[in-house]
């Protein structure tokens, strides 16, 4: 199955509706932390990777060669590393298991997961930083 790649920037108007969403405490700590990381300057928004550049042995730097980050990624951006790993950060940082980390990544990418507790809220935070505006 082939996924389709997207990219997108993150603006006012897309902010203030995910701003607006109904979500469970840890997906908008998450989400909070992503939106920060998406409003630096030139940090695409992007599925299909997380967009981090591994290579600093401190901090998790934005891959500005890259084609963009997705949720997960974007939050990680700046961030001094603690484990070294890019998922270990991610899971201990919001209490997450491995399998809920994958679900979270999988339903940003447009592919089904088999972990709905996040499903339609992630799904939502999707459509809107990729929705094409005028």
């Amino acid at each position: 199955m082939t996924h389709k790649f997207k990219q997108s920037k993150l603006t006012p108007s897309k902010i203030e509706k995910l701003n607006s969403l109904e979500l469970c405490p840890k997906l908008r700590t998450i989400l909070n932390d992503a939106i920060i990381g998406w409003s630096k300057p030139n940090v695409k928004i992007a599925n299909l990777g997380f967009g981090i550049d591994l290579r600093n042995p401190l901090v998790f730097d934005y891959d500005s060669d890259g084609a963009g980050c997705c949720l997960l990624g974007a939050t990680r951006i700046d961030q001094k590393k603690m484990n070294g790993f890019l998922d270990l950060d991610v899971v201990n940082t919001y209490d997450l298991d491995f399998e809920t980390f994958h679900s979270i990544t999988k339903i940003f990418d447009y592919i089904d997961s088999p972990v709905a507790e996040y499903q339609k809220q992630v799904a939502q935070i999707r459509d809107i930083v990729f929705e094409e505006e005028c």
